[in-house]
């Protein structure tokens, strides 16, 4: 995998680096031949209260033009690296996933539809019945005239 760190407003260690390569390694791994590049972006802001909040921005770019972004933000970066690089796991995931999905009912030809819950199908068999009344009574009409 082709991870790229940048840092904005922070310094980034060799030891924070290996820590957040080794995470998103163990959350992506399983993944990494659809990956492309993963950017890391940490960073410190200063709020008006004086506390000193650590940032993870990271983007994943998959080979299907797909880009996930997760951003999080909190006093420990480590936790922050943490909670990040596991949100976007699971958010690849799911994208990998419906996308395997969506590829499966287009390649066998067939349209997936919900299926139709008890109430749709009383409804229709209300609508055939009724349009075979009519139908009957619209005939029966037409013989006594």
């Amino acid at each position: 995998m082709n991870v790229e760190f940048q840092n904005h407003g922070f310094l980034t260690t060799a030891a924070l680096a290996d820590h957040a390569r080794r995470r998103l390694h163990d959350v992506m791994t399983h993944r990494s031949e659809f990956i492309q590049r993963i950017v890391v972006r940490l960073g410190g802001t200063n709020n008006r209260r004086g506390h000193c909040d650590m940032h993870c921005l990271i983007q994943v770019h998959l080979s299907d033009a797909f880009m996930a972004t997760v951003v999080d933000i909190g006093p420990d970066i480590h936790d922050v690296i943490n909670r990040a690089t596991d949100r976007l796991g699971r958010a690849v995931v799911a994208h990998l996933d419906q996308a395997h999905r969506d590829r499966r009912n287009i390649g066998s030809g067939t349209i997936t539809r919900p299926r139709p819950d008890r109430r749709d199908r009383l409804r229709q068999a209300r609508r055939k019945r009724t349009s075979a009344a009519t139908t009957l009574r619209s005939g029966d009409q037409k013989e006594h005239t």
